[in-house]
């Protein structure tokens, strides 16, 4: 996973998933990071999570 400003970091991804309430479904992660305009790279990211609470 690259690192740095506009990557799919751990800490771009969470910023990103702002305003969710864990625990989560990966399908509510990814409803909550296209409401917080996340680009595509951090979509992919989350996307490609299993899907598991």
């Amino acid at each position: 996973m690259a690192r740095g400003p506009g990557s799919d970091s751990p800490v771009n991804v969470t910023h990103h998933l702002k305003g969710i309430e864990f625990p989560a479904e990966r399908d509510d992660l990814v409803e909550q990071a296209k409401s917080n305009g996340a680009p595509s790279d951090v979509m992919e990211a989350i996307e490609a999570m299993p899907e598991q609470t």
